[in-house]
């Protein structure tokens, strides 16, 4: 199976105009789990198996991909590796637990000794099941990598939930399907507790912020190629933007302008990587008056000009 698709490049030699084409890799973008074009499940929307299984099968290396419906957690209790994801690397140690969400992509370069599991859920039974819980869905905009090295306690209590999904999932009783709903429910419950300590984010029932910051961002992810201004955002919030920026800059440190800005050059910098779009043509996609101001913007945004990044790309491949 190949992904690559075809970017022309000219330069002139001996006053000859010479045209090349290098190859640029498009996302590999699997409907079921990696290798697969076929959704792992058959009557119920949640699928099992061991991390080290499939791993072994490709090298200990998965190829930065996404799945578009469906969303993974691996739980790692063995070993460690390597997380790539859009340009960054996490070194990865057990005990530890990833949060991959539909539409990331990642990849993975594990050790030979790892050891532990991998749970996919579909698209379908989170929106059944998990999304009016606002500050759950919060953490399902973005990658998330947890670490239990000095939490023991609470990574046994993890390993007890896969268990009993794994049990049910091998085992045809009354109940089976209600079963595993409530306990996906509660394992993205647990989640996202061991997601709150490890960020130190109150969790008062009263507190309207979270649930503004993540109706922020899930707007940011719905519509990632046409932006809007923070007055715009925060009117759709029905808040102030001073508030937004308030509520921004109490949660991540950031201002809303800045988030905006790291989310187009985040979708930008996918397109620069993995289409054969222009330079051009992307900054005219997500609305910049002319390349140059686009140039500008990436530099400053990602340390990086467009040309810079695609010619990166170029000399790994």
């Amino acid at each position: 199976m190949v992904y690559l698709e075809h970017c022309p490049l000219n330069f002139i030699a001996f006053g000859i105009k010479l045209q090349f084409t290098i190859p640029v890799p498009s996302i590999k973008h699997f409907q079921g789990i990696y290798g697969e074009h076929d959704f792992p499940f058959r009557d119920i929307d949640v699928h099992v198996e061991p991390l080290r299984q499939r791993s072994e099968v490709y090298n200990f290396e998965i190829t930065e991909h996404l799945h578009s419906r469906l969303i993974q957690v691996f739980f790692l209790e063995q070993g460690g590796g390597i997380l790539i994801s859009e340009g960054r690397e996490i070194t990865m140690t057990a005990p530890c637990l990833i949060l991959i969400p539909s539409g990331i992509l990642h990849g993975f370069v594990w050790k030979e000794n790892i050891a532990g599991t991998v749970i996919t859920a579909s698209n379908a039974m989170y929106d059944r099941y998990v999304v009016d819980h606002q500050k759950i869905t919060g953490m399902f905009h973005e990658l998330q990598y947890l670490d239990f090295e000095n939490d023991l306690v609470r990574f046994e209590q993890f390993k007890t939930i896969i268990r009993e999904i794994s049990t049910e999932l091998k085992n045809d009783i009354a109940g089976k399907e209600y079963a595993l709903h409530l306990l996906v429910q509660f394992l993205f419950l647990q989640i996202h507790r061991k997601h709150l300590v490890s960020s130190q984010i109150s969790i008062s029932s009263k507190d309207r912020s979270l649930v503004h910051f993540n109706a922020f961002q899930k707007l940011l992810s719905n519509e990632p190629r046409n932006i809007k201004s923070v007055k715009e955002y925060a009117k759709m919030l029905n808040i102030t933007s001073v508030h937004l920026n308030r509520i921004c800059n109490a949660l991540v440190q950031k201002s809303a302008l800045k988030i905006i800005h790291e989310r187009i050059a985040s979708e930008a910098r996918k397109m620069l990587l993995y289409t054969e779009l222009s330079i051009g043509q992307i900054s005219y996609d997500l609305h910049f008056k002319d390349p140059s101001h686009f140039s500008k913007f990436m530099t400053k945004t990602m340390g990086e000009s467009p040309k810079h990044i695609r010619k990166d790309i170029h000399k790994n491949k």
